[in-house]
């Protein structure tokens, strides 16, 4: 017996709940378009402390939301995925 394939689109309920932090990050991200950012820019732009931006930063790139890369001279900067510009999209923060 064959069931029936799943669509490819998510349903609302297939999106990761994303906490407020999280999603200012995703939304800051979407808005730099494409462009790296460290985390000193993203916690100053997003008003967050660095615990907590380390914290969004870190789930989200659990979730595959994120990129990173590393730099000795400038440190992590950050980037969304695919997955998370898909989601940035997905969620109307891209126009």
């Amino acid at each position: 017996v064959s069931t029936p394939s799943r669509p490819l689109e998510q349903t609302a309920r297939d999106l990761p709940q994303l906490s407020e932090n999280e999603l200012a990050v995703i939304r800051l991200l979407a808005a730099a378009d494409g462009r790296w950012a460290g985390i000193e820019e993203i916690a100053s732009v997003a008003q967050l402390s660095r615990l907590l931006t380390e914290q969004a930063l870190e789930k989200l790139f659990a979730k595959g939301f994120l990129r990173d890369r590393h730099n000795y001279l400038d440190g992590t900067s950050f980037r969304l995925s695919s997955a998370g510009r898909d989601y940035a999209i997905e969620q109307g923060f891209v126009r």
